[in-house]
């Protein structure tokens, strides 16, 4: 098990020849779900209002719930 967040150049066939059987990519998911709520809390503050991002947000939502039906 590896948690490559200074690695991200390297192919995963890499860690695969180095015999990593799990691969935690933890710290790139935290930094983009950081980003998109920044993102959702600027066009709140930005509309004073729910009414833009409620779409947006619900998509995602339901985007992952399916990704995880996949993966699971």
């Amino acid at each position: 098990m590896i948690v490559p967040t200074k690695y991200y150049t390297v192919p995963t066939d890499q860690f695969r020849d180095w015999g990593v059987s799990l691969v935690i990519w933890a710290n790139h998911n935290m930094r983009a779900a950081i980003s998109a709520m920044q993102d959702v809390t600027q066009q709140i503050y930005k509309d004073q209002s729910l009414v833009n991002v409620e779409k947006k947000v619900r998509n995602f939502i339901n985007s992952n719930i399916i990704l995880l039906h996949q993966v699971g």
